[in-house]
């Protein structure tokens, strides 16, 4: 019942969205939501928020509709389209000046997060014009920025949907965007393309290209050579994100004491290290030793191998169910196991588990 009250008002037949429509006219380019909450803003999830959509312009109450604590942003979006026709993606949500940081984000972190506690709780929504909205659907589709008008390219939301499509889309942002550290990131996020076209003081610029790295291991290949055959700075890549070892360069990928630093950072590393080193069974144990995640990406043999998978489990007992079925499914090695550590025994075979005598 509780999960059921948590779930959108659209998922459910049930339930309508209550409107109060007026004779005001949608037209207005921006708009004003008073949100006033029933329930008590210290509750973390509030319920049945009443969100009223006033015409920012006329000052009349457009529609009325019934909003959960745990709606995320489209949620909202899709309400007030049913209510008062604006299509979901001409609207700009905001309270006090903040606007909604992720599309997921739910509608009462957000009020937390600005500190609105004030009842009723005012809500701008914004309209892009139709024109814009056309520019959108252009670049969405792979258009081309070339072919919009030259304030376009200094939109962040319209250039990042061109990234999205085509990452060489960022040789024709503004130059504004090409020089904001930020919008490099979130642009490099929707497509690593993006680095081929900038500056070699960003792909020289170690903090810059980490940053990059952690949000993408893909970032790594677009770096400048001197920093990928840097030993220090691919370690510190690694540890930021386990794929950055595939773009490092060979030589260091084949050099047993790097592979063995860069795994104790992240076992992932072990998929990324010479094709010698992951099949050297010597290299592997030492490897699961420094790090029992690594057992997750290591050769099957390996991960049927009763020695590597006991030094892994000794540290860290969910790594018994990276072992293969056969070894779960082993009662004499499950028992060894559970010696060596009692907590691993939820990732033996369902066969064991459910068997009362073992």
């Amino acid at each position: 019942q509780t999960l059921f009250q948590c779930l959108p008002a659209s998922w459910h037949p049930c339930r309508r969205y209550r409107n109060t429509l007026t004779l005001a006219s949608v037209a207005d380019i921006s708009w004003r939501i008073l949100v006033s909450s029933k329930c008590d803003m210290d509750e973390q999830l509030p319920s049945h928020i009443a969100v009223q959509v006033i015409g920012a312009i006329t000052g009349d109450l457009l529609c009325t509709v019934e909003a959960d604590g745990c709606w995320c942003l489209q949620d909202l979006k899709e309400a007030i389209r049913a209510a008062c026709a604006i299509p979901t993606h001409e609207q700009k949500l905001q309270i006090a000046g903040k606007a909604f940081c992720k599309e997921s984000q739910r509608l009462a972190d957000f009020l937390h997060q600005v500190e609105c506690t004030h009842k009723p709780v005012s809500v701008e929504l914004i309209r892009a014009d139709a024109k814009r909205t056309a520019a959108l659907e252009h670049v969405a589709v792979g258009g081309s920025l070339t072919h919009l008008e030259e304030s376009y390219r200094g939109d962040p939301e319209l250039v990042l949907a061109a990234i999205k499509a085509n990452g060489g889309a960022f040789r024709y942002a503004s130059e504004r965007l090409r020089s904001d550290r930020d919008f490099l990131l979130t642009a490099i996020e929707r497509s690593c393309d993006v680095l081929c076209h900038v500056g070699d003081e960003w792909r020289c610029n170690r903090e810059f290209v980490l940053e990059a790295i952690r949000r993408t291991g893909t970032a790594l290949c677009y770096a400048a050579t001197e920093l990928r055959s840097d030993r220090n700075f691919i370690l510190s890549a690694v540890e930021r994100n386990g794929t950055a070892l595939c773009y490092a360069d060979l030589e260091l990928r084949r050099d047993r004491n790097f592979a063995l630093e860069a795994v104790q950072r992240s076992g992932l590393a072990l998929r990324y290290v010479s094709e010698q080193l992951q099949l050297d069974r010597d290299f592997v144990l030492l490897a699961v030793q420094l790090n029992p995640s690594a057992l997750r990406y290591a050769e099957e043999e390996f991960r049927s191998d009763p020695e590597l998978v006991l030094a892994a489990v000794q540290t860290d007992e969910m790594t018994l169910g990276f072992a293969t079925e056969s070894l779960r499914s082993d009662g004499a090695f499950v028992q060894r196991a559970l010696q060596r550590n009692s907590a691993a025994l939820p990732y033996a075979a369902e066969h064991l588990k459910e068997n009362r005598r073992f």
